[in-house]
């Protein structure tokens, strides 16, 4: 099921700001767990789920003008999976 775009909105500005923002990407590794962490992203008017961050990555792809800029954003996607401990 395809996603309404509104529906992606925290989790396209969370990967928009990590691209942009070495600050922000700071403040997450300063996060104590996987709670912590989506609480800091809520304050951030980024709350999403995991189903989200699957659809914004697909909508990105699809506007990504070289296969470094793709594979930039599948990076910012696993990262994200390691910050939240899926990947441990």
């Amino acid at each position: 099921m395809v996603q309404p775009l509104e529906a992606l909105g925290g989790a396209l500005r969370f990967i928009k700001r990590v691209r942009a923002d070495s600050q922000f990407r700071k403040d997450l590794y300063l996060q104590d767990s996987p709670e912590a962490l989506g609480l800091h992203l809520k304050s951030q008017n980024m709350d999403f789920t995991p189903q989200d961050l699957d659809g914004a990555y697909m909508h990105l792809l699809t506007n990504c003008q070289d296969k470094s800029e793709a594979d930039e954003i599948k990076e910012i996607v696993i990262w994200y999976s390691f910050l939240i401990g899926e990947n441990e």
